[in-house]
């Protein structure tokens, strides 16, 4: 899967947010996936495809609320990216 940079410094910032609140399973993954991020070839796995898919589709929502178009198209990007590079997967 590629993501551009901005794709990339938008989710290792996401990620990070949610580490804060992240219960200790949460935690692990979070971590497992900032990691990865740093990886030019990033792969995730089906968990953290999945978790990553949810939370960013809640940003969606809040992005829609605050009516913010620019978050609105990256974070739509970006689920769009990871959906299909999940169905890749499987």
């Amino acid at each position: 899967m590629y993501i551009t940079l901005r794709e990339r410094l938008f989710l290792g910032k996401f990620v990070a947010s949610l580490q804060r609140t992240a219960m200790n399973g949460e935690q692990r993954l979070n971590l497992s996936i900032l990691n990865k991020l740093v990886n030019p070839h990033l792969s995730f796995d089906q968990k953290e495809y999945g978790y990553l898919i949810k939370k960013l589709s809640d940003r969606f929502e809040e992005a829609c609320d605050c009516r913010n178009e620019h978050e609105i198209n990256l974070v739509q990007s970006l689920i769009a990216k990871l959906e299909n590079s999940m169905k890749a997967y499987i």
